[in-house]
């Protein structure tokens, strides 16, 4: 799997795009310019996740039939999560990706969060 490298644009020029992701009325080059710069920090973000995700499916693999899944949120919802939060910025978004375990219950779920913890 072919991973995305740290955008070159600063954050200021990441924050930037953001804004003009979300304008009324930006103009088309300036929009396709933002959406790119936009897509590229997005995509950045696959393979820390990517990462992360095979770790824990490691440490899942003592239980019984566990779930491990992981996501980096679409541009849309992106783009509307920036509209509904006018001061937050594309760089500070803490949701542009995760990773998700499912057990069978709590009880498996502790030892999990002990691991984090001592690694802490």
């Amino acid at each position: 799997m072919v991973f995305s490298p740290v955008p070159k644009e600063s954050k200021s020029q990441i924050n930037k795009a953001g804004k003009m992701l979300v304008e009324d009325t930006p103009l088309f080059a300036d929009l396709k310019s933002a959406r790119d710069i936009a897509e590229r920090w997005r995509a950045c973000h696959a393979y820390p996740i990517n990462t992360f995700q095979a770790t824990l499916r490691k440490r899942l693999k003592k239980f019984r039939d566990p779930i491990a899944a992981q996501r980096l949120k679409r541009m849309p919802t992106i783009i509307d999560k920036l509209k509904r939060y006018p001061t937050m910025t594309l760089t500070t978004m803490q949701d542009i990706g995760g990773v998700r375990a499912i057990l069978n219950s709590v009880r498996e779920l502790l030892p999990i969060v002990k691991t984090k913890k001592r690694l802490e």
